[in-house]
């Protein structure tokens, strides 16, 4: 969460401009290239790459960049302020059921986190049939992303 305390800026200091999209047509990064009275945008990271040509870099104009963008923050820079939390009852949790399942859910979410880094590293390396297969079935099931290439992008910004 950015705080104001952080940009120095209230909400009544700006004029929001809503997109219809996360990505892709209507996106931010979208309405940010096509009207230059935009001065900020808020968007994915592969958007944020594309826009800007890279976290320390500076947008040119070419190449998709928006001249003149550059990263303010991202998390990249707040890797800690964004987490997943899985949460349950005292009651859940305290039942031989529960403590069962528990004990499924984390040995479950273990392996898969250290296979899908051992296939985010392949992948890195040059290359993982079965990562990309992944990020396609990603794709599929959120129906947030447009392609496997955006949460391709999306993934390498998560850590673990």
């Amino acid at each position: 969460m950015v705080l104001e305390e952080d940009v120095k800026v209230s909400w009544s200091d700006i004029d929001v401009v809503w997109a219809q999209e996360l990505t892709g047509l209507d996106s931010p990064d979208d309405l940010w290239r096509k009207d230059v009275s935009i001065d900020c945008t808020l968007g994915i990271t592969p958007d944020m790459m594309a826009a800007t040509g890279g976290v320390t870099s500076i947008g040119t104009g070419a190449d998709k960049t928006v001249k003149g963008a550059h990263v303010l923050t991202s998390t990249f820079h707040r890797r800690e302020s964004i987490v997943d939390v899985f949460a349950v009852s005292t009651k859940f949790a305290s039942s031989p059921d529960g403590q069962r399942w528990l004990h499924k859910f984390r040995a479950a979410y273990l392996e898969s986190t250290e296979k899908m880094i051992a296939l985010k590293n392949a992948y890195e390396a040059g290359g993982n049939a079965e990562f990309e297969a992944t990020m396609v079935a990603f794709v599929d099931l959120t129906k947030g992303l447009p392609n496997a290439d955006e949460a391709i992008g999306l993934y390498m910004d998560a850590g673990f």
